[in-house]
């Protein structure tokens, strides 16, 4: 009976340890979710609308990036943005999971 509990959580431990790798590379490599979110942003968003989220940078300031240190959409608005794209943003529903998406959208608040 014990080598039956014992097995069980060493499976269960094993599965949920996989499930985690799967859904959240960044934190089992011991990145933590705030830089896992910035590391997001800079993969997806700095390229437009830069590091600090001014849209400062030459791309930025070509396609008219709107600044996203003085806009105050909601993370809902936001999160619809980033996932369906908007003018010349393009949607990355295909890209990122919701969960990243959430995230991103959390974060760009935080640029002020």
């Amino acid at each position: 009976m014990k080598n039956n509990i014992k097995f069980t959580l060493i499976i269960s431990f094993a599965i949920a340890w996989v499930f985690g790798i799967s859904l959240f590379p960044g934190f089992v490599s011991g990145e933590s979710k705030v830089l896992a979110t910035k590391r997001i942003y800079q993969q997806n968003c700095a390229r437009c609308h830069g590091a600090d989220g001014k849209g400062n940078n030459e791309l930025g300031k070509s396609l008219e990036t709107p600044d996203l240190t003085q806009s105050r959409p909601s993370v809902s608005k936001t999160s619809s943005i980033v996932k369906y794209g908007e003018g010349q943003m393009p949607a990355f529903k295909k890209k990122l999971s919701a969960k990243e998406i959430a995230s991103v959208s959390n974060y760009v608040r935080t640029l002020r």
